[in-house]
């Protein structure tokens, strides 16, 4: 599990896995979740 690993925040782990169920997509302006995560990164 990635939120294990404690490298990344729990809120963010519950957002990608809810998108993953939804085949939606994640955008973020946090650059180490979007590394961490595989989230779409904003500029």
């Amino acid at each position: 599990m990635l939120f294990s690993a404690g490298k990344v925040d729990l809120h963010d782990c519950l957002i990608v896995a809810l998108a993953e169920q939804r085949n939606a997509r994640v955008v973020t302006f946090n650059a180490k979740a979007a590394k961490r995560l595989g989230m779409e990164l904003l500029r």
